[in-house]
This record gives C-alpha cells, structure tokens and sequence, in this order.
C-alpha cells in the first residue's frame, strides 16, 4: 500500500508539468516544455514498497528566437529540503533555427544541498536518419560551481533518440564527476509513449555501469504549452 501511495504522489506531481527538453535548440518565443520524472531504486535486502526515490522536474520558455529560460530542480528525498537541487538558468543558441548543427550557451544559479552554486553549460545537437526514420543526437555539459567552498560537480550527457509512429525510443549515456573526483557512469534505455500531440508518458530503466549496482526504474511524463 505504500509503495501504491508513493506511485500516487509521484504521480501527481509528474501531472503538473511535460516532451524531452531541447537541449541546443531553442525552444520558440512564448513555447513552454516541461517533463517530470522519478527513478525507483531497491538496494539490496530492501522491501519491494520501500523503495528510494529520486525526483525531478526541468521546465524550459522560450523568450525569443534564441533565448531560452530554464528551471531544473530534483531531489532524492522530497520530505527534507537540504536535499533539494534548484537552477534556473538561461540559454543561448548560437546557430540559427535553420542550421542542421545546433549549438549552444547556458549560465544560470540556484541551490544544491543548501549551497550557492553558479551553472555553465554548453550543449550540441543535430538530426538524423537512422533505420529510415527521423531521430536526433544530443549532447549536454555542465558544471556546478560551489561558490562557498568552490568545489565543482560535471556532468556530461548525450542522448540518441529514433522518431517512431506513436512515440520515441531513446538512449542515454551519462557521465558525472564528483567534487571529491570520483567518476560515475550509467546508461538508460526508455521508451516515451505518445497520449497526444503535446505528451508523452517515459518508461525507462537505468543502468549503473561503474558500481554494478541494481537497475533503477524510471518513469516520466513530458508536456508542451
């Protein structure tokens, strides 16, 4: 019953908000695109309606025809605020709408584990054809900069992504650098179902590929207003 409660909660928070965010590309003057998420992980010996909960929500508006305005927030724990992760941050892409290669720039500032932390990113993207259909190729990096101890957190993420005729099949390969060094990677294979022209509803597993811990199971929803 518990485990069917947090399913719950997650749930409607995930309905408040929306497709994969858009890396490089700008997002649109006036365009809003939100996506909410949740990975349900087991440790070992842990009950099956206990599960640890990561959460997190990316919002993105479009202030002009390269200007984007973004909020990414997450947290593992949701009952303590020490926990939470909060960036707002702005982006600018440098190529035009019509360019195949999209690049872009992004600076922003918020809160991770209580602290002050100042955001620079850079992100790449393109279209393709892979196996007769439409798909697309992004890659993402940012670093988070401690501006009280002035340590740093990077992370590196590139998605491959195939268009199919009711939704997407995605792959993402994900890198992250501790402040103390310490290296990690993971892979997620998802699905994202199409309900409308603006949603999708992400199911996906995630893959530890350097502690061989369990797989986590990741579940979203993606809107566009």
């Amino acid at each position: 019953m518990r485990f069917l409660k947090a399913l719950l909660i997650v749930g409607m928070i995930v309905a408040w908000v929306q497709p994969l965010h858009a890396g490089a590309w700008p997002r649109g003057k006036g365009n809003i695109f939100a996506s909410s998420s949740a990975s349900f992980t087991w440790p070992k010996g842990r009950a099956f309606e206990y599960p640890d909960i990561y959460g997190s929500t990316y919002v993105e508006y479009g202030l002009g025809n390269r200007l984007t305005m973004g909020l990414d927030i997450g947290s593992p724990d949701a009952t303590r605020p020490s926990k939470l992760k909060a960036i707002a941050f702005m982006r600018y892409t440098l190529s035009t709408a019509q360019s195949r290669h999209q690049f872009a720039l992004d600076f922003g500032a918020g809160k991770n584990l209580g602290n002050g932390m100042l955001r620079l990113g850079a992100s790449y993207g393109t279209g393709l054809q892979l196996m007769e259909r439409s798909g697309w190729l992004s890659i993402e990096s940012h670093i988070l900069y401690d501006i009280k101890f002035w340590k740093r957190t990077q992370n590196l993420d590139a998605t491959l992504g195939i268009n199919l005729d009711r939704g997407k099949l995605m792959a993402l390969l994900s890198a992250y650098r501790a402040p103390t060094g310490q290296s990690t990677f993971s892979f997620t294979p998802s699905y994202a179902h199409e309900l409308s022209s603006a949603r999708h509803l992400e199911i996906g597993v995630t893959f530890d590929l350097s502690r061989g811990v369990d797989p986590a199971l990741k579940l979203g929803i993606w809107q566009k207003f």
